[in-house]
């Protein structure tokens, strides 16, 4: 189920790369992250929800205007699909700075 959701967030992040985010994909987005980050939490997969859980974050905060929130969202795209094939548990200090760096993302970008 959880790589369904990756590919639903790489369609919605290629429409918002050719246009305007749209409120509808804004919320798509937001509700699958909520969905993974509950997903994550329920099987044990803590990087899964930390990341599902900063794109949440991101779609609160950002707004659809915001120009970095394509990119802010492709990046945590990248991020879960990585999470995901490669298994990263909360031990692995790579992924976990990955999921730190998307966070400071997300702070980041609210500044933009």
């Amino acid at each position: 189920h959880a790589m369904r959701d990756i590919e639903r967030l790489v369609a919605l992040t290629e429409r918002m790369a050719g246009g305007p985010v749209t409120a509808r994909d804004l919320s798509e987005i937001s509700r699958i992250a909520h969905d993974m980050r509950g997903q994550g939490t329920l099987f044990g997969f803590p990087l899964m929800t930390r990341c599902a859980a900063s794109l949440c974050r991101a779609t609160r905060t950002l707004g659809r205007d915001n120009r970095a929130l394509p990119g802010v969202v492709q990046t945590h795209v990248a991020a879960l699909y990585a999470v995901l094939s490669s298994g990263s548990g909360p031990g692995d200090p790579g992924a976990v700075t990955v999921a730190k760096g998307l966070e400071l993302l997300v702070d980041a970008s609210r500044r933009r």
